[in-house]
């Protein structure tokens, strides 16, 4: 599933220790919604209850509207997992919100990768991991010819479409960036530092633009852009040849690998 290379997540670790060394902001506006989130979330679900495969962490999850714009409308489930602060003597410095690719990869699925991409840093902060609507433990969209990736992809794509009905239009960035804040608004989180690879860097930037005041810092690896996207990927490709270069320049062992030559020539 992954084809990170390790040094994307290595120089992504050292961004986001840079970037949490900051002092948080003050003074930021409260959601007006907070409150109701809050009630809503208690009266469907508990606090949180331990997770069976990590000691001290929370697993739970809240319901939220599945069309906000019409809130008696059916509701669906927004899980999330709650990793404490190993030294949870000290105080807590911050909450990190990963959020996984695809679109359609679970978040929590990832919980190994994770838990060790960002390892140092859990010593005084929390690791909150959600699983976007239509994925993983959040009620996940199920089009099983689609999903099987046999026969023809644009007649399974019709299919799935009409088999979510006038629902699929709701499960877009903006709707989950706005389940997030639901979740954070459940656990009493105010700030956070959002980290984001691939789709999940479409997201981020999205959860950026609608809620900049639950943000602290932003962290975006593998980015998309959010709008203007070539649909002939040339400019990730630019992008591409342009980080192998980077890549070749800085390592002593480059020269010796002649795909690597190969990816980093010029022309």
């Amino acid at each position: 599933m992954r084809s990170r290379l390790t040094v994307t997540a290595l120089v992504a670790t050292a961004l986001l220790s840079s970037a949490l060394g900051a002092t948080p902001a003050s003074g930021r506006a409260t959601d007006p919604l907070r409150d109701r989130d809050r009630q809503t979330a208690q009266r469907h679900a508990g606090v949180g209850h331990g997770c069976n495969f990590a000691p001290r962490a929370r697993c739970g999850h809240i319901r939220v509207a599945l069309d906000r714009r019409t809130p008696r409308n059916r509701e669906i489930r927004i899980a999330y997992e709650l990793y404490p602060r190993r030294m949870h003597q000290r105080p807590l410095l911050g909450t990190i919100v990963a959020v996984e690719g695809g679109p359609g990869y679970s978040t929590t699925g990832s919980r190994a990768y994770y838990r060790d991409l960002f390892g140092p840093l859990l010593d005084r902060r929390q690791l909150l991991l959600v699983d976007n609507r239509g994925t993983g433990k959040s009620e996940p969209i199920r089009c099983r010819q689609l999903q099987s990736y046999q026969g023809s992809y644009v007649r399974a794509v019709g299919r799935c479409g009409r088999q979510l009905g006038n629902s699929s239009d709701v499960y877009g960035s903006a709707f989950a960036a706005r389940d997030l804040v639901s979740v954070l608004n459940h656990l009493g989180i105010d700030q956070v530092d959002l980290y984001g690879d691939s789709y999940g860097t479409f997201f981020s930037q999205t959860f950026a633009v609608r809620h900049p005041e639950r943000l602290r810092t932003l962290i975006l690896d593998s980015a998309y852009f959010v709008a203007g996207t070539d649909p002939w990927y040339s400019d990730t490709n630019r992008a591409l040849r342009e980080a192998f270069r980077l890549a070749c320049q800085r390592s002593p062992t480059c020269s010796d690998r002649p795909e690597a030559r190969c990816s980093a020539s010029p022309g």
